[in-house]
């Protein structure tokens, strides 16, 4: 989404998956997946 800031969208994001905050969906995807999302995002080839 152009001219939207990450942290809005994060909110969106994590509201619109089920999580009332993003730090909520962060926790659970850590624990989930071992690595937090933006580790996660930095390592994709």
């Amino acid at each position: 989404m152009a001219g939207v800031s990450r942290p809005t969208l994060a909110r969106r994001f994590a509201a619109l998956v089920g999580y009332g905050t993003p730090y909520a969906l962060s926790h659970a995807f850590k624990r989930e997946f071992g690595v937090t999302p933006g580790r996660y995002r930095a390592e994709l080839p």
